[in-house]
């Protein structure tokens, strides 16, 4: 066991430190997180005007009337549907922190790069059938999930384009006596139009290709492949395996996993919600939702589980204190107590039921939702705090907390064991220590 551990620990820990200190998937991952606020908020607004309950849906409508409440979805417009806008901005400050420029007109750049790869037409059918294209619009299509790949993209190579120019020291050069904005403003011109040419250059030669335009070009040859293979139960497996294994090694391993699958997870979940807006079924059983909602109850690696095997099958005051300590945190799937208290980071015995345990949620969870037993996740972003049995609730309605229900009782079977090991190990040590002081 010290064998194969040493060696995942020489395998996993050069990856993970690589990851953790990669600058795009670091700034990729704190443009989400600077978005999450506004997307809770609006799948909160969603959810009041689409409860998991018919008969909450029908009493509020009869209160407030049903086209009222309807209208609480507005607020998706400007949350979800411009996902990929938001996002640039989060993406963008990270990069230009990392860089120490403090030019607001950098921070704007990428939003208009952006733009500017988009159309500004929009075609429509008319009830005779005709094709009328209008013009002086900016069409929603790649606003969204959609567009999340070129924006990612876009933001990245705009923002280390202006950073290359400007340390060559192409910038007009304004004298002290000029106010700091004012001349921040002016060394940002030259940058600007030569990054604004070449979008613009692009945007025109993608015209003359059967793509028309980038967002259909990467939408279709790496965004689309790319969700594809993340929708699938080996992706998800993999993906929740990888998790476990860089907590077992002190490392995030959310961070670390979720850098890189969290657009697509993410970009699932926003074309869930695009079809259930526009009165369809949704189509991706996974999501991020997958996640939050049925596996992570008590944090990463469904701990609450561990918790609760240790306070009906564990003896040593070592195990129990633990338990008593994270309890309130895991209640809200906060699970860094357990994690380093137990701890489970270089524990060969905890190692492997916390590791197994999400993958076999993963299993049981996908099987229930392609078999038809649980309604597929409908997109609404709820925080991964919410406590357990209140998110399935939440999510899916009382189908999905059963669910819960199922996986935290397997979950607490596969730790049970493995807790009455560690226990019995405590016990005999604590034995050895009285009998030395004697």
């Amino acid at each position: 066991m010290d064998r194969f551990t040493q060696m995942l620990e020489k395998t996993l820990m050069p990856i993970a430190e690589k990851v953790e200190q990669n600058r795009y998937l670091s700034a990729i991952r704190e443009g989400f997180t600077s978005i999450m606020p506004f997307l809770i908020i609006g799948s909160i607004f969603l959810l009041l005007s689409n409860l998991p309950s018919e008969a909450l849906n029908n009493f509020l409508g009869s209160i407030f009337g049903a086209e009222n409440i309807a209208k609480l979805g507005y607020l998706l417009e400007p949350t979800f549907n411009i996902m990929a806008l938001l996002v640039i901005i989060g993406i963008a400050k990270s990069l230009l922190e990392y860089h120490h420029i403090k030019d607001t007109s950098a921070l704007i750049l990428p939003i208009i790069t952006f733009l500017l790869l988009n159309n500004f037409t929009i075609t429509l059918t008319t009830e005779a059938g005709e094709t009328v294209t209008s013009g002086g619009v900016i069409p929603m299509g790649y606003l969204g999930a959609a567009g999340l790949f070129v924006a990612m993209i876009c933001t990245i190579l705009t923002v280390e384009s202006y950073h290359w120019i400007k340390e060559r020291g192409w910038v007009i050069k304004m004298p002290d006596s000029v106010p700091p904005a004012v001349s921040r403003s002016f060394s940002s011109l030259i940058p600007a139009a030569i990054i604004l040419t070449v979008v613009f250059l692009i945007k025109v030669i993608f015209e003359y290709t059967p793509y028309a335009t980038v967002f259909d070009l990467i939408y279709q040859c790496l965004q689309q492949p790319l969700s594809a293979l993340g929708n699938s139960l080996p992706s998800q497996m993999i993906s929740e395996g990888l998790i476990g294994l860089f907590w077992c090694f002190g490392v995030h391993g959310d961070n670390v996993v979720s850098a890189i699958m969290g657009p697509i997870w993410r970009g699932l979940s926003a074309e869930n919600l695009a079809l259930v807006q526009a009165g369809k079924e949704p189509i991706n059983i996974i999501c991020q939702q997958f996640r939050d909602v049925y596996l992570i109850a008590g944090g990463t690696g469904a701990t609450l589980s561990l918790l609760v095997s240790i306070w009906f099958g564990a003896k040593s005051p070592e195990l129990k204190t633990v338990a008593k300590l994270s309890g309130p945190a895991a209640i809200f799937n906060i699970n860094e107590p357990v994690i380093f208290g137990i701890p489970i980071v270089l524990n060969p015995i905890m190692m492997i039921p916390f590791v197994i345990v999400p993958i076999v949620l993963c299993v049981t969870t996908y099987l229930a939702m392609s078999l038809g037993l649980v309604p597929l996740l409908q997109g609404i972003e709820i925080p991964w705090t919410t406590p357990v049995f209140i998110s399935g609730w939440i999510a899916g309605g009382w189908n999905a907390l059963i669910l819960q229900i199922v996986n935290f009782a397997v979950a607490t079977a596969i730790y049970f064991p493995f807790v009455k090991v560690l226990d019995r190990d405590l016990l005999k040590n604590a034995k050895k220590k009285e009998l030395l002081q004697e």
